[in-house]
């Protein structure tokens, strides 16, 4: 499949070369200036069976959350995997539309019951700034921080930085709903 992407942010490939790193894969580039450049991911063979979520599996829940990423498949897919286990989203590209939408919400008397935040967003309000913009606006707002770069130093001392929980890309359907319900039952 070829994708025609427009301007770009500058860490996209940084982002492919440490998933595939962590699945143990590669990826390879050829360019050629005025006619564009292919990128090929290899990712290993499992020689595990493959199993099926059953639905048994997937922790569902209820409630109003909002997602923050700079990345619109990655809004629009946690966006629609949320939706489909029960939960209803609202979405934000980068930390001052969030807080907009959050404030917005918090006017007219209803409460997103989690913020899930990207961490690095290129040219706008990032995830760690963004919650503690949100701790001011509300101090009994839930986050989780969610990245794709596990040498974040957030992800590893998350509740020191003001967040519940964290999410790391790509995202695992059922670590995603058990991270989300747990994080909205607590008190």
């Amino acid at each position: 499949m070829v994708q025609t992407v427009g301007a770009g942010h500058g860490l996209g490939l940084f982002s492919c070369y440490s998933i595939m790193d962590k699945h143990k894969g590669w990826l390879t580039a050829e360019s050629e200036v005025g006619v564009g450049s292919k990128f090929t991911f290899y990712l290993p063979a499992s020689h595990e069976a493959l199993t099926k979520i059953t639905d048994r599996e997937i922790v569902k829940g209820t409630g109003n959350i909002l997602i923050m990423d700079d990345e619109p498949s990655l809004r629009g897919a946690l966006s629609e995997l949320l939706n489909a286990i029960g939960y209803t989203t609202s979405v934000a590209a980068d930390g001052d539309e969030a807080l907009r939408i959050y404030s917005e919400v918090l006017e007219v008397g209803v409460a997103f019951d989690l913020v899930i935040l990207d961490l690095t967003i290129p040219n706008g309000l990032g995830g760690e700034e963004t919650a503690k913009c949100l701790k001011d606006i509300d101090p009994s707002v839930k986050t989780i921080a969610s990245s794709g770069y596990s040498s974040e130093s957030v992800m590893a001392d998350f509740k020191s930085r003001g967040f519940h929980a964290v999410l790391d890309k790509p995202y695992k359907l059922a670590e995603l709903a058990s991270v989300v319900r747990n994080t909205i039952d607590k008190t």
